[in-house]
């Protein structure tokens, strides 16, 4: 479910909703190469099923290659992103 959830905010963001927050770092080729997702749902999730979640929706969104090229996907709390210095 919240793979869904997560691609359908991804494919079309809600400019209404706070979360979840997702950001995109591209390489200088222009390639999507971390994916970061604050989101508060994932509080009781551990960061290993947090970063599957992230790339089963980047499997829905994104051809194989693209999805190929990804080497951080990591969902993060606003308090955790906040002590990273992610999304600030």
């Amino acid at each position: 479910m919240m793979v869904n959830e997560l691609y359908e905010e991804w494919v079309h963001p809600n400019p209404a909703a706070r979360e979840p927050v997702i950001l995109e770092e591209k390489d200088r080729s222009n390639k999507l190469v971390h994916v970061y997702v604050v989101w508060s749902k994932w509080a009781d999730i551990d960061g290993i099923e947090r970063s599957e979640i992230i790339m089963d929706a980047a499997e829905k969104k994104l051809p194989t290659q693209d999805l190929l090229e990804i080497s951080i996907a990591m969902g993060l709390t606003p308090v955790e992103a906040q002590r990273m210095g992610i999304g600030s």
